[in-house]
């Protein structure tokens, strides 16, 4: 059994840093079946798990007849850009539709229930500082230091 759920943005979502889109998105906040869910739909749009939606045998069974949905807010991640690094997305669900999306940056940040204020500062000056730079990156396909 899988251990995440894909994730379609839409409008695709991009990096604040290089700008460009990002694409094959994933996340552990779902129902974790390896289902694929885009945003504006409230069920999976596709799945990849040959269990039914009930979980218990291996019958075909359509997308719509899933009841799992999305929690009210998740987080989504995805990679590939130019700046070679995770990048985080924020979803958020109305009457369990996924109606918004959001690139992780040091603006909207939102700490854990485990993350201290040490490590909030951290991660808001790394995002601050990944941005920035890029932004300011004459070449930013050479910057490694990202």
């Amino acid at each position: 059994m899988s251990l995440f759920d894909y994730f379609i943005p839409d409008p695709p979502l991009r990096c604040p840093a290089c700008g460009r889109e990002l694409k094959n998105w994933q996340g552990k906040e779902g129902p974790c079946f390896q289902l694929t869910w885009q945003q504006g739909i409230k069920f999976p749009v596709a799945s990849d798990c040959e269990l039914t939606p009930d979980s218990g045998t291996n019958q075909a069974g359509s997308n719509q007849d899933w009841e799992e949905t999305l929690p009210a807010t998740f987080l989504i991640y995805a990679d590939g850009c130019a700046c070679d690094r995770l990048v985080e997305a924020y979803g958020t669900c109305e009457n369990e539709v996924w109606v918004h999306s959001e690139v992780v940056t040091h603006h909207n940040f939102q700490p854990g229930n485990t993350t201290s204020l040490k490590d909030e500062r951290k991660i808001r000056e790394q995002l601050k500082q990944w941005i920035e730079q890029r932004a300011t990156d004459p070449d930013p396909e050479k910057n490694d230091t990202i």
